[in-house]
């Protein structure tokens, strides 16, 4: 889910303050033990939003939109945070939004529309190009794990091997290296595609690609690598 964030130079200073209120209560709910007590406390912060919905000013009303997404989702209500998502992405055709709309998706168990939404969250980030805040590793790694959640295993297999030619280009697999350009690490997207691979019966055959390539990576990725595949 996107960080709760907003632009200070593009959003008045009054609604600025209060959206940011609102995420501030929103971050506060999250970390409520008793689940009762933090689904009330977010739906006040999504009746909040929902008046910012028809704003006169675009950029208000998108950031109150994305807010309440994320509410809706760490409620596990797919159904709104799909919902929300969809309107959202559809106007602004953002990569962070058409993702948040791909994992809601996926995890509500429309298979088929979550791949769409993935699709055009990738079509996005190759059109306005990748940040450290989002990019195309980050949605391959967080896709994936919400595929294997649903018990999609051969599609989250396939997303998660997709991740390895990026490390491949880039062949430095140092973790620091990775985590400040955004990247997932080498050695946890490594886990979850092996798991991933497991379930779907697909070990074998990522095994033999990722040795393939294996001395395409530097000493610490193959290190990785060869202690996985040993047996």
């Amino acid at each position: 889910m996107g960080k709760l964030e907003l632009n200070p130079d593009k959003i008045p200073e009054e609604e600025r303050n209060i959206l940011t209120q609102i995420g501030e209560q929103i971050e506060y709910a999250l970390e409520v033990e008793d689940q009762v007590q933090r689904d009330k406390l977010l739906l006040e912060s999504i009746n909040q939003l929902l008046t910012y919905f028809n704003h006169e000013i675009e950029l208000v009303k998108f950031e109150a939109m994305s807010i309440c997404g994320v509410a809706y989702f760490h409620m596990k209500d797919y159904v709104n945070a799909s919902k929300v998502y969809n309107d959202l992405a559809i106007q602004t055709q953002d990569s962070v939004d058409w993702f948040n709309l791909s994992i809601s998706q996926t995890l509500l168990g429309e298979i088929d529309k979550g791949e769409e939404s993935f699709k055009n969250c990738i079509k996005a980030i190759k059109l306005v190009g990748a940040t450290t805040r989002f990019n195309r590793a980050s949605a391959l790694y967080y896709y994936g794990c919400s595929l294997f959640d649903v018990h999609q295993y051969e599609k989250s297999t396939d997303i998660l091997l997709r991740l390895f030619p990026i490390y491949e280009s880039l062949q430095i697999t140092d973790t620091t290296f990775l985590y400040i350009r955004g990247i997932p690490s080498f050695s946890e997207s490594l886990e979850r595609l092996v798991k991933s691979a497991k379930m779907a019966g697909n070990y074998e055959h990522v095994k033999k690609v990722l040795l393939g390539i294996k001395d395409n990576f530097d000493e610490e990725g193959q290190s990785i690598l060869e202690k996985e595949f040993s047996s």
